[in-house]
Parts: C-alpha cells; sequence; structure tokens
C-alpha cells in the first residue's frame, strides 16, 4: 500500500490536489508490484473525508496505474472506491467477449484472434480480461456477503 502522508512526511512535501507529487511513487509500486508477480497494490487514502469529487478522482488516477484497491479513512470513501473499482458491465461483456474468442483460438494454430469490432486479441489481451472478470466475480461476492 502507497502511504502517500508517511511519503509526503518523509521527503518535506505537500500533498496536493493534483497528486502530481504522487506520479511516480504509485508508478513505481504498481510497477514493481507487477515485476514481483503479486496483484496490483492499495492506493493511497483521499485525505479530505469531505471531497468525495476528489476521492473519486484520486481514486482513478490510481486505477489507471493498476491500483486494485484504494484505502478509505472514513465510511463515505468507501462506496466511492468500490464504485470506481469495480468493472461496469460494458467492460465485463467486453471481457468475456474476448475469453470466447481466446477459447476458439485454443482450437486454432494461429495463437491470435480479432475481436467483432477489429481488436487484436492475443495473451496480454486474454488475461486482461481474466482478470477484470475475476474482479466482476470478486465484487459481486463481496456484495452478497455484505
Amino acid at each position: 500500500m502507497l502511504g502517500s502522508a508517511d511519503l509526503a512526511a518523509d521527503l518535506g512535501l505537500e500533498l496536493t490536489l493534483a497528486e502530481t507529487e504522487l506520479a511516480y511513487p504509485r508508478a513505481r509500486l504498481a510497477m514493481a508490484s507487477a515485476a514481483a508477480g503479486i496483484e496490483a497494490p492499495i492506493d493511497a487514502v483521499h485525505l479530505d473525508v469531505r471531497d468525495p469529487e476528489g476521492m473519486r478522482v484520486s481514486t482513478r488516477r490510481g486505477s489507471a496505474l493498476g491500483f486494485s484497491a484504494k484505502a478509505c479513512i472514513h465510511p463515505d470513501q468507501v462506496g466511492i472506491a468500490n464504485d470506481e473499482h469495480t468493472p461496469n458491465i460494458a467492460t465485463v461483456d467486453r471481457a468475456r467477449e474476448v475469453v470466447e474468442i481466446a477459447r476458439a483460438m485454443a482450437e486454432s494454430v494461429s495463437g491470435v484472434g480479432i475481436a467483432p469490432d477489429g481488436a487484436f486479441v492475443d495473451r496480454p489481451v486474454i488475461m486482461r480480461a481474466q482478470q477484470i472478470l475475476a474482479r466482476a466475480r470478486r465484487m459481486e461476492e463481496a456484495e452478497r456477503n455484505g
């Protein structure tokens, strides 16, 4: 997990709404996690608990770099983090389509496929689709279990 307040204190810098000071540490942590073969890390907290839009933007920034979750310091932040990290219906449908293409590819000799929209489908695309479906299943299960 990225500890933004701790990092800011260690480096003697101020955390800003733009979060430019977190761009490198976020990217570095996400890359190191991927290189180590572990699931993407948990993103830093958004310190302003009265700023739901800032929380949403911050969560999207971390997600865009590969973070799989967002640390929360207030119950009001949990729903926002879950919303932003839960794949939407279109993303899940696309992932299912890719997995179906992968099944067809397994029966062919080429090892590559083309989606109906013309997008190239190969091993990394299939792996990402599988990750999306796994995340969607985990989020659905967590919601059912309250």
